[in-house]
Order: structure tokens, then C-alpha cells, then sequence
């Protein structure tokens, strides 16, 4: 064996380079010299290797032994100074695999490459899920549930936002969005920014990234939602608005009550519509209305509509993707009915299907007027939102509403929601007036629906903000529910 490395001529007696070792090794410890030590473990690791030497020759020497596989050369570190090396750490590089014969001394001439294992930089502690939950999460019935698969710069947004820290959450997203990022976690991160400002209130802020999104990704932004609450409310002292009902079905016979809605508005300048009544609309009834409410959008006053969506979901029942009636004023209403009630995702939906049938322009997003505000009434009320909607979470109807701030063990929420979920194969959450949902009662709502989905239940999230949904992908809600996100 040779180890030109260690520059030797040939091998010293054994019984001198014991000795030699030996005194060495004393000497080093009475010298405080940092030279004289590094020269120490120089010759140290010498002596060592020139032992190692000896025995494999000793070995090879042997027949019985032949094939055997006999330790090594260690590596030393690169720079020339030599680390102390335990015999029993071999690295295979030179190695001939165990099975094969060794080949002759002569195959050994060449001094073998030593190398110095890399240094390992100390890494950042994580403070991923996977920390928090590990790899997967085993709910009830044996379920696993893996971690979040956003990016660590987005989760730590989400977990901060439904911790009640928006201005946190907003600095981490933009630090964020100037990273090097996959187009698609870009999107999500301007998606969420804007979704917290619109939480926020901070209207300027919200349409300057608006903008900022509309010039990177070259298409429409999310349009700022005016929360109903701030807008105008029917003077205290001023007189009672009158109430024009509709019952049965919205058609020609219509146009009386919206002509007696007309006069109202002239003369007491607010006016009250209920559609809590109706059954059904055709299209001329349909013409009416969208006559009427443009009117209301142009001329002012205060008009309130009660039960919209009931309205709403009479209108979609009479309209059918391809099927070009001669009169289009379902679809009109119905897009004018998604504007009313600022629901922009569904309208640009309903624009799609109307282009594909009529092969022309649908009308433009506009936001609601302030003029034209929706009030509560009954199952089918306008969204709430703040304080008095996180009380109001709860069934309606076939769909279970989340709202407001959900927060804590939700035990109110998940007591409504299992009563809600009997004899139910399919499971309805709509989460579209859900404003944030903290760790704890994410946690509990994980809890409960993998029970559900161990009973052969399933489960849709409707529609949560871009920033909520993060949250349930941190969770792991994706992975036993599917949620419906929002367009945009």
C-alpha cells in the first residue's frame, strides 16, 4: 500500500514508531504552541496510517484472507492539515465491492483520493405545520390528513391573519410577493393580500394593490365589496318606507306593483320591494324588474330589496347554458341581481355562460350603488357581517352558513352543524360571509368533518376568501372536504 500523501519512503519498525507516538504525544501536550500542535496531529495521523499499512499488508499476505474486506485509509480534511482518524471509520471509495477477489498489491500504487466531508451549515429552526400537526394528521375513523402544501411565506401569512394579526399578515405578504415564486403562489398571495385589506377596511390600500394585480397578471383585480352596514340607512325621524310585495309569479302581471313602486320612490323618495312571495318569473316579469332597479341606479333614492336571492334563484331556474331564448332578461337579472348583491366571482361566471350562449358582450361589473341596499328578512337575508354575523352562523335552509369571526371551540357552531348534518350525504358549508376562522376552531371543524367523511359524508366549502381558504390548507381541510374556491 502507499501513501504518498504522508510522503514515506518505507515502513519504520514497529516497536520504534509505538515509541515514537508515545513521546510525541507527550511533548504535544506540554506544548502550548498552536504550530507545534498542528504538527502533533500531523504525525499522529502518520503514525496511524503507516499501522493501517502494515496490517493490510499482513492481511493480503494471508490466503485465508484473500477476499476479505479489511478497513482503510480515513479521510483527511482538505487544507493538508490531517484530523485523527478511527481505524474503524473506512470509506468505501476504494473499495472493491465484498464479494469480488481483491486484486494484487500492484493495483494499489496509486495514492488513493481523500476527501474531507463537507462542512453542514446550521439550518433555521422550522416553523412549518409540519412542526405544529407532523407530516400527516390522523383524525377520527383512521383518516390521514396531510399537512399544508402552500409555501412556507403563505402559511405563515394564513396562520398569522387568523390570529387576529392583519397588519403582520400584510408585511408578510408583500415581503412575500418579492420572492422568486411559482406563478401560481404569486396569484395566491396577491388574492390574499387583497382579501386582507378588503377585511381590513383599507379601501386605498386595497385598490392601489389592485392595481399593482391588474398591470402584473393582466386581468381584472377583485372589486372592493362595500360592507352593507356602511351604507345609508333610512333616516330615524323620516317616514316609514312602503312596501311593494310580490307574490306568486313575477311576470306581465307585474307591472303594476313596479309602477306603484315608481310612484313611492317619487314621492317619499324610498321605497321597500319584497320578493319573499314568489314562486316563479318569466321573462317579462324579469324586463320589468331590471327596468326598474336600473332606473334606481341612475335616479337615486333609497330603495331596499328584501329577499334577493330567493328572487335570484327563481331567475337562474329559468335560464339553461346554450338554449338562446328570444328574450334574454332572465340572464339579465340575474347578472344584475350578482351585482346587487356583490357577488363578483358569480357574476363573472354567469358573464362566461351568457357570452357562450348569445355569442355577445354581457354588461360590465359595476359595484352596487349605495342607493340600493338589501335588508334582512327571513332565511334568505343579506349577508350580515362583523360581530352580529360570527352570532349568526348556522343551517339555512339545505346549506349550513359560516360567518363572521369564527373563533375558539365554536361549540354553538359544531352543535348546530351535527344536528344540521343528520340523515345529510352531501354537507353544505357556505363560507362566502366567513370573515376568519382562528387555529383552535379550524381545529375543531378538521375534528368534525373527518368524522363525518368516516361516516361516507361529504363535504364542500362554498366559496372562503382566498386568505380563509389558506387556512384550511394549512389545516389540512383540503385533503377530507373539497372546497369550491372563489373566482378571481
Amino acid at each position: 500500500m502507499a501513501f504518498s500523501l504522508f510522503g514515506r519512503k518505507g515502513k519504520p519498525d514497529p516497536g520504534r514508531a509505538r515509541s515514537d507516538t508515545t513521546a510525541r504525544g507527550s511533548e504535544s501536550a506540554r506544548s502550548q504552541s498552536p504550530a507545534d500542535s498542528l504538527e502533533a496531529q500531523r504525525e499522529l495521523a502518520r503514525r496511524t496510517a503507516e499501522k493501517i499499512d502494515r496490517i493490510e499488508s499482513e492481511m493480503m499476505s494471508s490466503p485465508s484472507q484473500g477476499a476479505s474486506t479489511s478497513a482503510h485509509p480515513p479521510a483527511t480534511a482538505s487544507g493538508g492539515a490531517s484530523q485523527s482518524v478511527d481505524p474503524r471509520r473506512a470509506t468505501t471509495a476504494t473499495n472493491p465491492p465484498p464479494s469480488a477477489a481483491r486484486p494484487p498489491p500492484s493495483a494499489y500504487t496509486a495514492a488513493p483520493q481523500l476527501r474531507s466531508e463537507p462542512l453542514v451549515e446550521p439550518q433555521p429552526p422550522d416553523y412549518s405545520t409540519s412542526v405544529v400537526l407532523g407530516d400527516t394528521y390522523v383524525g377520527f375513523g383512521g383518516i390521514e390528513v396531510s399537512t399544508s402544501s402552500l409555501p412556507p411565506e403563505l402559511e405563515e401569512a394564513a396562520i398569522l391573519y387568523a390570529n387576529d394579526q392583519p397588519a403582520a399578515c400584510i408585511a408578510t405578504l408583500k415581503a412575500a410577493l418579492e420572492l422568486d415564486m411559482p406563478l401560481q403562489w404569486q396569484r395566491q398571495g396577491w388574492l390574499m393580500l387583497l382579501d386582507v385589506l378588503q377585511a381590513s377596511a383599507d379601501r386605498a390600500g386595497f385598490e392601489a394593490v389592485a392595481l399593482e394585480f391588474a398591470a402584473r397578471f393582466e386581468r381584472s383585480p377583485p372589486a372592493w365589496i362595500e360592507d352593507p352596514a356602511s351604507r345609508p340607512q333610512p333616516g330615524a325621524t323620516g317616514p316609514a318606507a312602503a312596501t311593494v310585495r310580490f307574490s306568486g309569479a313575477l311576470d306581465g302581471s307585474s307591472l303594476r306593483q313596479f309602477e306603484q313602486a315608481r310612484r313611492t320612490l317619487q314621492t317619499r323618495n324610498k321605497v321597500s320591494l319584497d320578493f319573499g312571495q314568489l314562486v316563479s318569473a318569466d321573462a317579462q316579469g324579469a324586463g320589468a324588474a331590471c327596468e326598474f332597479l336600473r332606473a334606481c341606479e341612475m335616479a337615486g333614492g333609497e330603495v331596499t330589496l328584501l329577499n334577493l336571492r330567493k328572487l335570484l334563484s327563481l331567475v337562474l331556474a329559468g335560464i339553461e347554458v346554450g338554449r338562446r331564448d328570444p328574450d334574454e332578461s332572465l340572464w339579465q337579472l340575474a347578472l344584475l341581481a350578482h351585482r346587487l348583491l356583490g357577488s363578483q366571482q358569480q357574476f363573472e361566471e354567469l358573464s362566461i355562460d351568457y357570452c357562450v350562449t348569445y355569442e355577445i358582450s354581457p354588461p360590465p361589473w359595476v359595484a352596487p350603488p349605495a342607493s340600493i341596499r338589501l335588508e334582512a328578512d327571513g332565511a334568505l337575508a343579506a349577508e350580515p357581517s362583523g360581530d352580529e354575523a360570527g352570532r349568526q352562523s348556522g343551517p339555512v335552509g339545505s346549506v349550513f352558513h359560516l360567518k363572521g369571526d369564527v373563533v375558539g371551540r365554536m361549540a354553538d357552531e359544531l352543535a348546530a352543524l351535527r344536528e344540521f348534518a343528520v340523515d345529510r350525504g352531501e354537507i353544505l358549508l357556505d363560507c362566502r360571509a366567513l370573515r376568519r376562522i382562528d387555529f383552535v376552531a379550524a381545529g375543531e371543524l378538521l375534528n368534525e368533518i373527518v368524522t363525518f367523511a368516516s361516516r361516507g359524508q361529504s363535504v364542500l366549502f362554498v366559496e372562503p376568501t382566498t386568505i380563509v381558504e389558506a387556512m384550511f390548507i394549512v389545516m389540512g381541510l383540503h385533503e377530507v372536504a373539497d372546497i369550491r374556491s372563489r373566482k378571481g
